[in-house]
């Protein structure tokens, strides 16, 4: 339960700390550190989801998880990873003659969040479970300072992000060294490459990864590889807004997943009602952030750095989108119909991707946003997955009955 309580505190800090960072950037530094910040962000959420998925995830699975030699075989491994992500994410910037300012934020912000998911999978088990959340409250309390010392800029964050991966590495070392090397208890093989093992579990494992990618983070990149930074900036500060809809949601479906796990009847039933109450608190919850957001934006910036109020509703009714999206997930996942789930991610993403480069081709932003487009992706991707849920759980069900 505490450990549970750690990881909705941590969740929390970073999110408020991503949004104010976003904010303070916007009106400290401008709309080009803004996207600087956002593609950072967006590069290291796409990595860390195969750091999850690859050896997050199976190191938690397993039950010997204070075992020296798979604790040895899970930092090697991390670190494996670490490089080959490096190695790709600057070819990336590189290539798209990105600014030093932003390869140097990437490099740090992607650093130090892998080393603190690692931090969480690997302090679970032991006393220092809450380490990760006095992290992110020291992030926190930097980014709070610059409000009233020193002004946030890039560089600033880039010194922060640094300095906290080096207290955590620190740490990591530390634990590992008090761990008793001798121990006869478990019997793990130490290995370098264990979590690369077995190829085909490796490409099963990242299917869902790279089919949702089109759709969850490649708009991002394409937008801010193509567009002008101000495009840019409304599409980072307005998707900023409503990351605390995300978080409620989350801790939620947590609870809820492990529900319809154990259910064998009434799972349609079960589906409806969290679909209505995703749809409630996530349309309250997204009114509530974007009077907040409006609100601020309105009273403390330039006109020429608020989004149009349009796309602020477009990204409110992506994020309801999402949230109803999650219920059906779950389904999909309990009965393991990750093909179909995959491929609805993958072709809405690939149309979005592809309609984003005919308006920049044919100068079509001007008549319409790119959250616009984003939208209707997320809109699309909700009637399949709602229409699947009908046909194949609904309908059923009404036959049977």
């Amino acid at each position: 339960m505490k450990y549970k309580l750690s990881l909705l505190i941590d969740s929390l800090l970073s999110s408020g700390t991503n949004f104010l960072i976003t904010f303070l950037l916007l009106k400290h530094s401008g709309a080009a550190s803004v996207v600087s910040f956002g593609v950072a962000m967006t590069l290291s959420l796409i990595f860390l989801s195969f750091q999850r998925t690859i050896i997050l995830i199976p190191f938690n699975l397993s039950d010997n998880k204070e075992s020296p030699n798979l604790i040895y075989n899970f930092l090697i491994g991390s670190l494996l990873l670490f490089l080959i992500s490096v190695i790709v994410v600057y070819l990336f910037l590189f290539f798209l003659d990105y600014s030093d300012d932003a390869i140097f934020l990437t490099f740090f912000l992607f650093s130090y969040l892998f080393s603190h998911e690692l931090v969480r999978y690997l302090f679970m088990s032991s006393r220092g479970f809450f380490f990760p959340v006095i992290v992110s409250f020291s992030l926190f309390i930097s980014v709070i300072q610059s409000v009233f010392f020193v002004e946030l800029s890039v560089e600033l964050l880039s010194k922060s992000y640094l300095f906290l991966l080096l207290l955590e590495m620190v740490a990591v070392l530390g634990y590992y060294l008090s761990l008793d090397k001798k121990s006869k208890l478990y019997n793990v093989e130490k290995n370098s490459l264990y979590w690369f093992s077995n190829p085909k579990l490796l490409l099963n494992r990242n299917l869902q990864s790279v089919s949702q990618l089109f759709l969850v983070h490649a708009p991002f990149l394409v937008v801010s590889s193509f567009f002008s930074s101000n495009i840019s900036a409304f599409l980072f500060v307005s998707r900023s807004i409503y990351q605390p809809v995300q978080i409620v949601i989350k801790s939620l479906e947590a609870v809820d997943q492990r529900t319809l796990s154990s259910i064998s009847s009434g799972v349609v039933g079960f589906v409806n009602k969290i679909s209505c109450k995703y749809l409630s608190i996530s349309f309250f919850s997204s009114l509530l952030c974007f009077f907040i957001g409006y609100f601020m934006l309105e009273n403390f910036y330039e006109p020429a750095l608020i989004p149009p109020i349009h796309d602020l509703i477009f990204w409110m009714v992506i994020f309801i989108s999402l949230s109803l999206i999650r219920s059906v997930e779950m389904l999909l996942i309990k009965d393991g119909l990750y093909f179909y789930m995959n491929s609805s991610y993958f072709v809405t993403g690939f149309v979005v991707v592809v309609v984003l480069f005919l308006m920049k081709a044919f100068g079509l932003y001007n008549f319409m946003t790119p959250s616009f487009i984003i939208m209707l992706g997320w809109l699309a991707l909700l009637v399949m997955l709602f229409l699947y849920y009908k046909v194949n759980y609904i309908n059923v069900q009404n036959k049977n009955s």
